[in-house]
């Protein structure tokens, strides 16, 4: 014969002492849970606002590397027509114009990471 599982007994307030005891715990147990709610809510702000500033970073080094890459050109360009002693202006030009273009790309991620500063501290004051 299998025994039968103990029951717990319903548990009934018996006096207005323990309901209001009970629903101070519920009011309170709630409150933590909104403060909890809270924050996870800034902490994931926080971290997006750290991958965004990260990712913008990383592009920086990435036009920084490009941007390198074009000097090294115009540097050989001009170097090899110094030695020939010819002028090619188109090619140094448009090289030129390469080179200010990423450093416009340079300046414009530079300003959306202090945007992004900006909104982070008037957010947490």
């Amino acid at each position: 014969m299998a025994k039968k599982k103990k029951e717990r007994p319903e548990v009934f307030f018996t006096t207005e002492e323990a309901k209001k005891y009970w629903d101070g715990a519920v009011r309170r147990l709630k409150k933590l849970g909104d403060e909890a709610v809270e924050l996870a809510k800034r902490g994931e702000q926080e971290i997006v606002k750290a991958s965004k500033v990260g990712k913008l970073r990383l592009d920086i080094v990435g036009l920084r590397r490009k941007m390198e890459e074009k000097f090294k050109e115009l540097g050989a360009k001009a170097y090899k027509l110094g030695i020939e002693r010819k002028i090619d202006q188109p090619s140094v030009k448009k090289l030129s114009q390469e080179i200010k273009k990423i450093e416009r790309e340079i300046k414009d991620k530079q300003s959306q990471i202090n945007t992004l500063r900006k909104a982070e501290k008037k957010s947490s004051k």
